[in-house]
């Protein structure tokens, strides 16, 4: 698992948001892959209404790396997805290769480990990343 997805207090329209947006998908892309119609995932999406048995099953056939169980109820990570970016290939591990130094410190100034970084977006939602 590439990369964890953690936001807390987060509803099912959200979850399904945080899928499209994980694969780059529209709304129209995501319903053709599901096989159902637009309108369904529009209304999925909007909190009308909720994700049938029948679209949960359509959901871990098309995408079977998605935890089920996050899906549903919100609990664990997502599941293992490899993010790309067509201009070049991201390490989603926030944590693990970088090095940053503070010129502007002391010599003698003890050494700091990020602890958590929080990236909020302009819907009200954050994700979390620590390190493992």
């Amino acid at each position: 698992m590439n990369e964890l997805v953690y936001i807390c207090n987060m509803d099912m329209k959200e979850r399904i948001q945080v899928i499209l947006e994980q694969y780059g998908l529209s709304i129209s892309e995501f319903s053709e892959q599901l096989g159902v119609q637009k309108s369904s995932i529009s209304h999925l999406v909007s909190g009308r209404n909720m994700p049938s048995f029948a679209f949960c099953q359509k959901l871990i056939q098309a995408f079977p790396e998605i935890n089920i169980k996050w899906f549903i109820s919100g609990d664990g990570d997502m599941g293992g997805l490899e993010v790309k970016n067509e201009k070049e290939d991201l390490s989603l591990d926030l944590f693990g290769a970088l090095d940053i130094v503070d010129n502007r410190a002391p010599k003698n100034a003890k050494r700091q480990r990020v602890e958590r970084i929080i990236v909020f977006y302009d819907d009200n939602t954050f994700k979390e990343y620590s390190p493992r």
